[in-house]
């Protein structure tokens, strides 16, 4: 064993409480759980778009399997249209967490949709034996498009059917939310009480969608995750959850209850914002706004991202930022001129 993999192994080992963190190159391993750790990516200010925000990704081990949610963004190979130059010993700096703290057991890896910020590590085990999956409803062209690979490296799953069975009682199961991609998934952990939720129903700021046709969907399948997680968990389970968004360093909230509102530091999400994000989505399509006792309200903020005024739909601690045209359209009402 060479000395880099010795030290690696020596610092993942003083993981033992939650919250411990060690750094690893541009990846904090942080255990959220027993096995279970997040690997934050947390972006670079002065790449493009601040390297993409920086993305997480979540590893679980079960007793007989581990699980990876999602891929990444610390591209590989700098394919031509990538939004952000490769970095370099991404990949072998993410194996080696992954290969020290799985041990000897089998991995394999799933995505949350084939945007590339999520799915831009997927070279990174070619050559290896991981079975890679990707949702059903995603594009299966993505990874030819967006990093010239083959998409023959992707199993398709269909939502219906699959889980992922870890050992040891952890159970993995996918659950489709659309509007931000149309095989976009939520996982959910039930023993452990926590939902991984990529981008799909959105980080502390709310969720983006960008027509009358995402929202709609979004609303669909967030009531849809609503029920799921009353049938499946208990008030009390409920109330327990913990939701890993795919881009936690985006969690805090600075501007959406009040302009002059101080920023809130959201580590993670919660069962009030699932239940918020669908009926924020309800309600617009109902015309809430509208109403002034419905509880939702319409604000126009600066999207902290472009510097844009953007509209944006409130409702609890959840919020949806959509054009208003597309507010109009949803709600089925003629837009004011």
């Amino acid at each position: 064993m060479c000395l880099g993999r010795r030290r690696l192994l020596f610092r993942l080992a003083g993981l033992v409480r939650l919250g411990d963190s060690v750094q690893y190159g541009s990846y904090s391993v942080i255990q959220i759980g027993d096995g279970i750790y997040q690997l934050a990516d947390r972006g670079d200010p002065k790449a493009r778009l601040g390297g993409l925000i920086g993305v997480d990704m979540y590893l679980i081990l079960g007793t007989s399997k581990a699980l990876l949610i999602d891929l990444g963004n610390n591209y590989v190979d700098g394919f031509p249209g990538d939004l952000i130059p490769p970095r370099k010993n991404a990949a072998a700096e993410l194996l080696a967490v992954l290969d020290g703290l799985r041990g000897k057991l089998p991995l394999e890896a799933a995505i949350t949709h084939a945007h590339p910020d999520h799915d831009g590590m997927t070279r990174a085990f070619a050559g290896r034996k991981e079975i890679l999956w990707m949702p059903k409803g995603e594009d299966l062209e993505a990874p030819r498009k967006q990093h010239g690979i083959d998409p023959s490296v992707y199993t398709v799953f269909d939502h219906a059917t699959k889980t992922f069975d870890l050992g040891g009682g952890r159970v993995v199961k996918p659950l489709l939310v659309r509007g931000h991609s149309n095989g976009c998934t939520s996982y959910l952990l039930a023993k452990d009480l926590m939902l991984f939720t990529g981008d799909s129903i959105g980080i502390g700021a709310g969720r983006s969608l960008r027509s009358a046709a995402s929202l709609k969907v979004f609303a669909e399948d967030t009531r849809r995750l609503v029920e799921y997680l009353q049938k499946e968990l208990t008030p009390f389970e409920r109330h327990s959850l913990k939701v890993f968004t795919g881009h936690s360093v985006e969690n805090p909230i600075a501007g959406f209850y009040s302009a002059d509102h101080p920023m809130l530091d959201i580590d993670w999400l919660d069962w009030r914002f699932v239940q918020d994000q669908a009926l924020c989505a309800a309600a617009i399509l109902k015309g809430g706004w509208t109403e002034p006792d419905s509880g939702l309200r319409m604000m126009e903020v600066t999207n902290k991202q472009t510097g844009r005024r953007v509209n944006v739909m409130l409702y609890g601690i959840g919020a949806i930022e959509i054009p208003v045209q597309a507010v109009y359209e949803a709600a089925g009402l003629a837009l004011p001129q």
